[in-house]
């Protein structure tokens, strides 16, 4: 991260303030973007919630598998990881 891109948590809501970032080299700059109704875990169970940008400037979300022992989602090739929170039951 270059400048900005910071997240904020509020509910089952993920958002994240505009901002830059470096994705192989080139800089990509992206718009403020919340990400709502996260859906939560199931009762006694977690998991990992990422917000990553791509090539081309965009955000987006993937979701870890729910356990009670999470682990972060493996992302695609051409992508970086922006922010991530653990989702709980509530």
């Amino acid at each position: 991260v270059v400048t900005g891109l910071v997240p904020t948590a509020t509910g089952n809501s993920l958002s994240i303030t505009a901002g830059t970032y470096r994705l192989n080299q080139i800089l990509k700059t992206s718009t403020a973007r919340t990400f709502s109704s996260i859906p939560l875990s199931a009762s006694g169970l977690q998991r990992i919630f990422v917000i990553f940008g791509n090539t081309s400037g965009g955000l987006d979300t993937l979701s870890g598998a729910q356990s009670t022992n999470p682990v972060t989602p493996i992302l695609l090739a051409n992508t970086i990881r922006l922010a991530f929170t653990t989702v709980t039951d509530g």
